[in-house]
């Protein structure tokens, strides 16, 4: 993609980068970016953010932060998680490193959820063998239960939990009793 191209392409998304300054980007005379450039960039090119900052599997080291070499992969994990402990950072807490996996958990178990109910409606439309059927009807079911108690986990810590699709709101309602 032409610098042209990649300025009329970030235009599409409300924001003007000029192309003077896409320029110097590509060739290094401007070393920063700030947060919108970075996620307008990312939407323009078709690349997801985090794959800017950490790109794995195209190169084999980045310093994402000074002096402090690591693959990419280890580098994506620790923004993530926090964790692996990068050498001179701040340890994260155990709570804060939980609660981004719980939000992991929620999106897993709704998607696991949405799998299922599928799955249902199909065997269902081709005249599936009931035993089969009702296993799946099963994991639909512990899919929600272990969906129930991450939230009131997210909950209980004061946050938030993920937006539900139309199929599960009542989960919320539930809760709100």
């Amino acid at each position: 993609m032409s610098v042209q191209q990649l300025s009329a392409a970030v235009e599409r998304f409300g924001v003007t980068i000029e192309r003077p300054v896409l320029s110097n980007l590509e060739n290094g005379r401007r070393s920063t970016v700030s947060v919108a450039e970075w996620l307008v960039l990312s939407a323009a090119l078709g690349v997801p953010p985090l794959l800017m900052l950490f790109p794995v599997g195209r190169v084999p080291a980045i310093e994402p932060l000074p002096d402090r070499e690591m693959t990419p992969w280890t580098a994506l994990r620790w923004a993530l998680t926090g964790q692996p402990q990068v050498s001179g950072t701040t340890e994260v807490s155990t709570e804060d490193a939980g609660l981004i996996e719980h939000f992991r958990v929620q999106q897993d178990l709704i998607e696991e959820w949405a799998r299922m109910g599928a799955a249902v409606r199909g065997a269902r439309d081709r005249g599936g063998n009931p035993a089969g059927i009702e296993d799946l009807e099963r994991r639909q079911v512990q899919a929600v239960d272990a969906l129930c108690t991450v939230r009131q986990l997210v909950r209980q810590s004061g946050l938030t939990p993920l937006g539900l699709p139309a199929g599960l709101s009542y989960l919320d309602e539930d809760a709100a009793t």
